[in-house]
């Protein structure tokens, strides 16, 4: 499900060649950039922003107004409620950085 914004004027954004698959909730004033793969039954709550080729895994709940950076990994059945830095790994409940993620980035081709 996707909302629309709650707000006339505003927008709720999915970017270019994103992948959600089932059972996935977009919330409200939420902005998902380019190559975003958000895995099945995950929660994403309004006002929140993931950036581009971000991977959100299976079972998952985003706070609202959390940001995840670029190129960020989310274990599965995490539960974020706060930012996640852009090129890192975070998981578990609730959720705790994990480390850059190096193998990811290097197929990305950064160094």
């Amino acid at each position: 499900t996707l909302h629309r914004a709650s707000v006339e004027g505003q927008a709720t954004t999915i970017g270019d060649n994103c992948l959600l698959m089932t059972s996935v909730h977009v919330g409200h004033d939420s902005h998902l950039g380019n190559n975003v793969i958000i895995a099945s039954s995950t929660v994403i709550a309004g006002h929140v922003d993931i950036g581009d080729h971000a991977f959100v895994s299976g079972l998952c709940a985003i706070h609202q107004h959390c940001r995840v950076g670029a190129y960020s990994m989310t274990g599965g059945v995490s539960a974020t409620r706060q930012d996640i830095p852009p090129f890192c790994r975070a998981a578990v409940v609730p959720c705790h950085m994990m480390g850059v993620i190096r193998p990811g980035l290097r197929r990305q081709g950064i160094p």
